[in-house]
Parts: structure tokens; sequence; C-alpha cells
């Protein structure tokens, strides 16, 4: 889905995602298939009112975050935990524009960590009925349904463990609570906190981000 269309033809951040759309069009356009295109990361993105800024590396993992100066009279220790997210996401987003640009132009840029395979490899085709693997064959597909039904239930069973746990940041000010394999909400406690303390906030964010993002990625295994 286009940029204007996901957030709105009014969102102060279109000039900056045209600008990284400029810059990767040059980038990916300048090099000749099969060079190396590395270079473009890490990506950075901020929410709508500028007050946070998060940093990308170009698998999507966070690389750092920070506060700007005017946090307070933007969004308040009480908004401050949506733009968090809000920068994370549109800093993930430029990221997918970085790769569509870079297939047009008919690059391959490797691709994010994965898991490991979650579902057992496929079996061959059946061989005739009248070979004498025949009958080995059989097995081994019912064998892999069986598999596939453990895996689904282990599946469903780490996502309900997963679902709605907290994460608190090691200074207690960010609580991320967790959900369908990512982080649904993120909070920060306002008790104490004054407009000088971006610098903790986001310290304390990236520790928290970090730690919900391990998690999520042990319970995909």
């Amino acid at each position: 889905m286009p940029y204007h269309e996901q957030h709105g033809a009014d969102d102060p951040r279109l000039d900056d995602a045209r600008e990284f759309l400029a810059r990767m069009e040059r980038h990916f356009g300048q090099a000749r298939p099969g060079e190396d295109v590395g270079g473009y990361g890490p990506v950075s993105g901020t929410d709508v009112t500028g007050s946070v800024t998060c940093l990308v590396d170009t698998d999507g993992d966070l690389v750092d975050l920070w506060l700007d100066p005017g946090w307070w009279r933007a969004v308040g220790p009480t908004g401050v935990g949506v733009a968090l997210l809000a920068a994370l996401d549109f800093a993930r987003s430029k990221l997918g524009v970085a790769r569509a640009v870079a297939e047009r132009y008919g690059h391959e840029l490797p691709a994010p960590p994965r898991p490991q395979r979650l579902l057992p490899s496929p079996t061959g085709p059946l061989p005739d009925p009248d070979s004498p693997r025949y009958v080995e064959a059989i097995q081994a597909k019912a064998d892999r349904g069986f598999e596939i039904l453990a895996a689904a239930d282990r599946l469903s069973r780490q996502a309900a463990e997963l679902d709605h746990r907290v994460v608190v940041g090691p200074y207690g000010l960010v609580r991320l609570t967790l959900a369908g394999g990512g982080v649904l909400a993120a909070e920060v406690d306002g008790y104490d906190l004054g407009p000088a303390d971006g610098d903790r906030i986001a310290a304390d964010a990236v520790a928290a981000l970090r730690e919900a993002a391990q998690l999520t990625t042990a319970a995909r295994r």
C-alpha cells in the first residue's frame, strides 16, 4: 500500500518519505545488477510530531532511538509510548520501500534472518503403487502430517503464552504489551518525569524493545 494511503496525505512525514524514495532510486539505480548495493542503512523513522526518532538496521532490528527536546510539549508522557511505536513502524516501512526499489532495478537484497523451519520439509512425490518404496513413502507422508499437527499445536501454545505478556524496561519507565508476535502497545510511566528525562525514557525503551524482540523471536522457534 502506498505510504500516503496507509498514513494519510496530510502526514508531515511525507516529505521525508519522498526524499528517502529519491535517495533509494539513486542508490540502486546507479549500481549494476549483481553489484554490492549495501550501505543504504541504517534507516531512520519518526512519529508524526517528530518527538521520537528510531534507527533500524536493514533487517528491521532496532539500533537506537532518541527523543527530541520538545517531546514534552508535543506528546508528553502520556503520548510518548504511542510515538515510540509509530517511529519504529515508519522506519520499518521505509525498509519496505528500499526493497521494492532494489527489486525494480534488478538487485536482490539479503533476506532478513528467519527463525528455523517450523514445519517439516515436504516429502517427495509418491512412487508408483507397484514400487517397493510405495508403503514407505505413504508412511513418510503420514508421519509428516502428524508432525504438522504437532507444530501447529506448539505454535498455538507459544502464541497464547506470549499474548499480553508485559515487558518493562530496566528503569521501570517503559512498559510494552506483546501480542500477535509483536508489540501491541507501549506506555510510559509519567510519575516523577519531566521535560529533561528524554534520554532516560529512550534508554529504557531501547532495552525493553530489544527484550521484546528476543521474546518474539524465541516464540517462533
